[in-house]
């Protein structure tokens, strides 16, 4: 049995304004810091036995946060990135709805149509951070494996581990911050959080 736990990077403070994170590198605010501290007392039981991430700044300091707590060393992947939101990136959604108000309209209905300017498809996305995922399952079976992922990709991931659609991405993204546990067996899901 394989166990998948996804973390998601802990908040910045674009986040508690209201911002649009995407890829942009920034560092986790206070609130962001004591996230992390907490998922790692309560991981602690899970004996992760590897702990992978992508290269976002945000997502390595929670790495360096984790690792610290759970005495394990990350291992940083570009193909685990948070999604390019491109332009609108570090935009407030408001302005979005104003300067991209059909785009944002279709992203909240039909994300997986829309690319922000110059960022990444979601179907782009899927696929690099499924890919990764599945690599990373095929190389440690048996084993508790924890990713920390940013939230957008962290949806993708959840949306795919738990058969939701594409159109439910963004409203998981927009939940509170957590972390979910699934348990792997022949590729398959078994339970999560």
């Amino acid at each position: 049995m394989t166990t998948l736990v996804l973390i998601p990077s802990g908040q910045t403070t674009w986040q508690e304004e209201g911002r649009m994170v995407g890829s942009a590198d920034l560092p986790l605010s206070d609130t962001g810091r004591q996230q992390v501290a907490s998922w790692a007392d309560q991981l602690k039981h899970l004996s992760v036995d590897v702990l992978y991430a992508g290269t976002n700044e945000q997502i390595t300091e929670t790495v360096k946060l984790l690792g610290s707590t759970l005495k394990i060393k990350g291992k940083l992947l570009d193909s685990l990135d948070e999604i390019s939101l491109g332009l609108w990136q570090g935009l407030h959604t408001d302005q979005i709805k104003q300067r991209y108000a059909k785009a944002w309209k279709q992203w909240q209905q039909q994300p997986q149509t829309v690319c922000p300017p110059e960022g990444e498809t979601l179907r782009q996305a899927q696929q690099r951070l499924q890919t990764a995922i599945d690599k990373i399952l095929n190389k440690h079976h048996d084993k508790t494996i924890a990713v920390v992922l940013g939230p957008l990709a962290l949806a993708v991931i959840r949306a795919n581990r738990e058969g939701s659609t594409s159109d439910q991405i963004w409203p998981l993204s927009q939940q509170p911050l957590d972390w979910y546990k699934y348990q792997i067996s022949n590729s398959q899901l078994l339970t999560n959080k």
